[in-house]
């Protein structure tokens, strides 16, 4: 989610091109058609009152309502964006563990 209204359009779309990047979705097990990534990456601007100044990151583990999204970012209670190299260990945590983000991993 992020605020239209603020101009964070353009973030957003870096932010989402950078995570299917290094998240591209890979076929694991061709018999079981297992894949690992993501698959997909929701941008959804916002308008209203009450978004002013909104910029949140959610996640996902699964397309059943038993699994409810969850907020990896949220601009206005960690006090700023974040900074890409955070982001993805965030959601690499999520989605893929194990995986090494080369450069991202080192400090």
């Amino acid at each position: 989610q992020y605020c239209q209204r603020c101009k964070f359009g353009l973030r957003a779309n870096w932010i989402q091109q950078e995570l299917l990047s290094t998240f591209a979705l890979t076929l694991v097990d061709e018999e079981s058609d297992t894949t690992t990534g993501l698959a997909s990456i929701l941008m959804i601007p916002r308008v209203d009152s009450g978004s002013s100044g909104i910029f949140r990151v959610w996640f996902s583990s699964g397309t059943t309502r038993s699994r409810p999204l969850q907020l990896v970012w949220d601009r206005k209670s960690r006090g700023g964006f974040p900074e890409m190299k955070q982001l993805k260990q965030l959601v690499r945590d999520h989605v893929q563990p194990t995986k090494d983000l080369g450069h991202s991993d080192r400090k």
